[in-house]
Order: C-alpha cells, then sequence, then structure tokens
C-alpha cells in the first residue's frame, strides 16, 4: 500500500500506530537497492513492512511487483 493512501496529511502518530510491532526495512535508492531487496527475500524478511523513500520506492515497486 502507497502510504498517502492511508495517511494523507503527515502524521507521525498515525505512521507509529500503522507499524507498532512489525518488523520494519526502511529502503532508499542507491546502485546496490536491488542486491539488498534480494538479500531481504533470502533472509526472510520479505514479508517485512518496507518503508521506502524517494528513489526507494522504484526499486521495492519492481521487487514485489515480480519485475
Amino acid at each position: 500500500m502507497i502510504l498517502n493512501s492511508l495517511l494523507p496529511e503527515p502524521d507521525i502518530e498515525g505512521l507509529a500506530r500503522l507499524i507498532r510491532g512489525r518488523v520494519c526495512v526502511v529502503v532508499g535508492a542507491g546502485p546496490s537497492v536491488e542486491a539488498d531487496l534480494e538479500a531481504l527475500r533470502e533472509g526472510g524478511l520479505m514479508k517485512a513492512t518496507l518503508l521506502a523513500e524517494g528513489g526507494g520506492t522504484h526499486g521495492v515497486h519492481r521487487d514485489t511487483a515480480g519485475g
């Protein structure tokens, strides 16, 4: 899900409620993002809540969409 569909306004407390008790991984852009996502998959962390920012959203979307 895209965060702004869950929290249309900036809301740190709302975000904290959404992720409380979850394993979260923050993903940014960079030359190793695809290899890092593969390592997460191999480590069983793709079931974690992925928080992607900026250019990291492209790599996460491509990876989770199977492409």
